[in-house]
């Protein structure tokens, strides 16, 4: 696990707030990710909120889409489960989680 990396006092006020700013890209640090999806997601609010009306109807074709992404990730697991049973005789395997310390491989 990457531990954040420590702030210090520079040459300049600009160069110390940067040195604050330091944060681990890879792997995503918790203080990268709140500092770089924070602000993205607040310009998405900001965004939205600001539709003009006439554009208001290509929301919807936005939002469709998205939809349908949600519900095939449930519905193709219902299939999966379906074929498992009709195969096997159970199931039991599809609702059980892996072991997260031997991921991928259980």
């Amino acid at each position: 696990m990457a531990t954040p990396i420590r702030w210090s006092t520079q040459k300049s006020p600009v160069f110390t707030a940067l040195s604050f700013l330091n944060t681990n890209k890879y792997p995503p640090s918790l203080l990268f990710l709140l500092m770089t999806i924070g602000p993205a997601l607040l310009f998405l609010y900001v965004a939205d909120s600001a539709t003009p009306r006439s554009l208001r109807p290509a929301l919807i074709f936005g939002k469709v889409p998205m939809f349908y992404f949600l519900l095939h990730i449930p519905f193709i697991h219902l299939l999966a489960v379906i074929v498992c049973y009709a195969r096997y005789g159970q199931a039991h395997w599809m609702f059980e989680s892996p072991d997260i310390a031997n991921f991928p491989f259980t």
